[in-house]
């Protein structure tokens, strides 16, 4: 598959749900059918917008999206952002005029057009003069999560739209695995062939294809979501570095003389500060290293580097918990697992500890505590980890659940991501303490 320049005036709009009109255009994404044309003006009471740089702690390239009564109304979409910018500078003006011309109503985006013909030449930005040559003569770089899998699946749904004239199985299959390892990955690497394979679906003869482009554009801006950033953190992330402690990276590491404090003196060098956040803001690390735009060199080297780092930390803690004294296997285990969900950011929330109380407690081999006490005592006291909450905050999160491990209900949410993300810390645990044995 050879890419080719990415060159449109196709604007898109993203953010509209916390904007200023987000109480209106909360109506319009509500609806089942994209609205177009004439009835986009109808609906949003004009649709003259102007675009003009802005203030993004996260994007040092924000443009912001404004009405005529100034209003703000969103942003450019960041992959694009940059491109406008350096068109605005160039052309010296602090504007740009445009006509929405579109509401995914579907999946709550929009698309303008700009009153005089741009041709903007739509890539990502290069973050912020990085040093390429930073961590360079690492040992070993790990492949990303689903870094080879996106590459095949991209040459794979190509070939697919090149050469297939009707909808089918294997078309459908195509598209829906590439959404699926898009979710995955937070680097620009991909960007450009996703968009030249956004613009052959858009202007595909097979109806089903032009649907699904949508759902492509839709799947790269989620990326950037709040929502899914914290699933990549929670997911991704903690999987990669597990995987990585479990393989032979770490002894190659170590082989080629890496202490844990050459490792963290490369990373305090980290292109945009972003092991000084990832070390002081984990929550919002997810979304520098997306809006870092690092190239696919430098963001490989990174998370490497990260997951070489809490390998050597959790074996420098296996080791200190295996000196103890007077604890049987079965404490070391337990653990041991805590530990390691701690340095994941599994264990992230002072109520979780009260999904661990339950969880052992529904399972047979585990020690039983009848009463959080109990159970704050034997981890405080017994197994001496740090941080253990109160027993007030566990039995308040106890008190919540219903039903048995793991198909929990909770009488203070029904929202799916929070449940899910409270039965996958259980799981997490009893996975660990079964790896351990």
């Amino acid at each position: 598959m050879t890419t080719k320049e990415n060159v449109s005036d196709e604007l898109i709009i993203v953010g509209g749900r916390y904007g200023d009109l987000a109480d209106r255009l909360k109506l319009l994404f509500e609806q089942e059918m994209p609205i177009e044309g004439k009835d986009v003006k109808e609906k949003l009471g004009g649709n003259l917008i102007y675009l003009m740089p802005t203030y993004n702690k996260r994007d040092p390239y924000a443009v912001g999206v404004y009405t005529t009564t100034k209003k703000q109304i969103g942003f450019l979409w960041t992959y694009q952002a940059y491109a406008m910018r350096q068109w605005m500078d160039a052309n010296k003006v602090d504007s740009v005029k445009a006509r929405i011309c579109k509401v995914s109503t579907k999946y709550g985006f929009m698309v303008s057009t700009p009153l005089k013909p741009l041709k903007l030449e739509i890539k990502p930005y290069c973050s912020m003069a990085v040093d390429l040559d930073w961590a360079s003569h690492l040992p070993e770089v790990s492949p990303t999560m689903k870094n080879q899998s996106l590459n095949v699946g991209m040459l794979l749904l190509y070939d697919a739209l090149t050469e297939s004239e009707t909808w089918n199985d294997s078309l459908r299959n195509h598209i829906e695995n590439l959404l699926e390892d898009l979710a995955y990955d937070l680097s620009a690497q991909h960007y450009e062939k996703c968009m030249e394979l956004y613009y052959m679906m858009k202007g595909s003869a097979i109806v089903e294809v032009r649907e699904y482009s949508d759902k492509l554009l839709y799947t790269l801006i989620d990326r950037g979501s709040t929502q899914r950033m914290k699933w990549w953190m929670e997911n991704c992330l903690h999987s990669y570095f597990r995987d990585v402690r479990e393989g032979s990276l770490l002894k190659i590491y170590k082989v080629a003389n890496y202490t844990l404090e050459r490792v963290e003196e490369l990373l305090h060098d980290a292109p945009g500060h972003l092991f000084h956040i990832y070390e002081g803001n984990r929550d919002d690390f997810a979304a520098h290293l997306y809006y870092a735009a690092l190239p696919p060199t430098l963001y490989n080297r990174l998370l490497t580097l990260l997951a070489v780092r809490e390998a050597m930390m959790a074996e420098n803690n296996d080791a200190d918990i295996n000196d103890e004294e007077g604890l049987s296997e079965t404490d070391i285990r337990i653990r041991n697992s805590c530990v390691l969900l701690q340095e994941e950011g599994v264990l992230r929330k002072k109520s979780d500890w009260g999904l661990i109380m339950t969880a052992m407690n529904q399972t047979e081999s585990l020690p039983h505590h009848d009463t959080p006490r109990s159970f704050v005592k034997y981890f405080h006291d017994t197994l001496l980890v740090k941080d253990v909450p109160s027993e007030s905050t566990v039995s308040k999160m106890v008190g919540k659940i219903r039903g048995m491990f793991p198909a929990w209900k909770f009488d203070d949410t029904d929202d799916n991501v929070e449940v899910n993300r409270r039965v996958n810390v259980s799981k997490r645990f009893i996975s660990a303490i079964r790896k351990m044995t």
